[in-house]
């Protein structure tokens, strides 16, 4: 492939405007990473020869280039390395009009770390101008690299085999995050949320200290953590037999839901990437088509069908009957689950047999979010033969 071109699209009165390009030099853009005004990429330095098969020579010819929205487009773009070695993998963290933007590079233009010296290379902008280039040397192979810029944090997180460190920039200090089974993890600006082999989520900060926040997790991809000073989304995909679908939870009052399901369907969700909106999150995902999802008879395509979706995921006050049980002494034991976004406070329960009331009470007990909750109830003249049915109200 000789060319790739960086594209966006700007979003008008609710519609998608056509497809721009942020820059078109003619050669191969790839690894695109962005963060407030502010876009990041390899950009390829020349036009690659058709018959070019060697891949140290490719990835020598990649450099960082990293282009800024002005409010009606992009401006130029700032080219951040000039050299004969590979240059990869960049990420930006913005923080207003400044800037962070880190990448990988390797003597040997090894990408695999098994020949030459990698090292992490990192650029701040001032606002106005782009400061020299500064190094974390000899690092290793880096399997994963990520950003932070806030107002009192500016560091870098990388994870190495089964290793999380985090770099502090301001106290050029690398600090030990958490080492062990780790599958996968989203950063946060407190700590990590790691994914593990034994099917748990593991919070741990950036002095080292960890602990569980929830188990019997699968999850497929890479998990993204969003939050606000009001509420806070770790989410992630999952398998299922239809398709991939997006999963999560929810932090609220430094309490979090159980698992919720956000997006589902007979598709596979692929490289989401989300937004907190004013009511819920923005999510930006790509659609392919799940072959599991075909019926007998269906022609499996030729071409997976892959499409750009942004869906809005808003708030949701939904609670399920789960199942009602007489154990014979005049009191009918039920389940309730939360099956919206948001926690529930109170609801209201009615059992009925032969459309006859036997039993209906408040409920004025919190069920967060993807939780349930048992409770019991007298019931009077219950009639074991003939069905009883279970509603709930908020």
């Amino acid at each position: 492939m000789k060319r790739l071109t960086l594209m966006y699209s700007e979003k008008e009165d609710g519609i998608w405007n056509a497809p721009k390009a942020v820059a078109d030099d003619g050669t191969l853009d790839s690894q695109i990473n962005a963060d407030g005004k502010f876009v990041v990429w390899e950009n390829t330095k020349t036009i690659l020869d058709a018959n070019e098969s060697n891949f140290v020579n490719i990835m020598g010819a990649s450099e960082i280039a990293v282009a800024r929205y002005n409010g009606n487009g992009y401006d130029a773009p700032i080219i951040l390395t000039d050299n004969a070695v590979a240059d990869f993998s960049p990420v930006v963290a913005a923080n207003g009009d400044c800037a962070i933007v880190a990448w990988l590079s390797n003597t040997e233009s090894d990408i695999f770390s098994q020949n030459g010296t990698t090292s992490i290379c990192y650029r701040c902008f001032d606002g106005t101008k782009w400061e020299e280039t500064q190094y974390i040397d000899n690092v290793g192979a880096v399997s994963r690299l990520e950003v932070q810029y806030y107002d009192n944090i500016v560091q870098i997180i990388y994870k190495k085999a089964n290793d999380i460190n985090v770099f502090d920039i301001t106290a050029n200090q690398t600090k030990a995050v958490y080492s062990g089974d780790i599958r996968q993890y989203a950063s946060s600006p407190d700590g990590v949320y790691v994914f593990t082999a034994s099917d748990e989520i593991v919070f741990a900060d950036y002095n080292g200290n960890s602990s569980m926040v929830a188990d019997d997790i699968t999850y497929n991809g890479i998990p993204q953590f969003v939050h606000s000073s009001e509420v806070s989304y770790l989410l992630w995909c999952e398998n299922v037999d239809a398709g991939i679908r997006l999963c999560g939870i929810k932090e609220t009052e430094n309490e979090w839901s159980d698992k919720l399901v956000f997006l589902s369907g007979d598709y596979d969700i692929v490289s989401p990437y989300a937004n907190l909106t004013e009511n819920g999150f923005s999510i930006g995902y790509i659609r392919r088509t799940n072959t599991n999802s075909l019926q007998d008879g269906d022609v499996v395509p030729d071409k997976l069908t892959c499409d750009l979706y942004i869906s809005d995921i808003l708030p949701t006050y939904n609670l399920k009957a789960e199942y009602a049980e007489y154990s014979g002494d005049g009191i009918i034991t039920y389940t309730i689950t939360n099956t919206g976004t948001e926690d529930i406070n109170a609801f209201d329960v009615s059992i009925s047999q032969n459309g006859n009331s036997i039993a209906s009470e408040q409920v004025n007990e919190k069920i967060i979010a993807g939780g349930s909750i048992t409770k019991e109830v007298i019931v009077d003249d219950f009639d074991e033969n003939s069905e009883a049915i279970l509603s709930v109200e908020t």
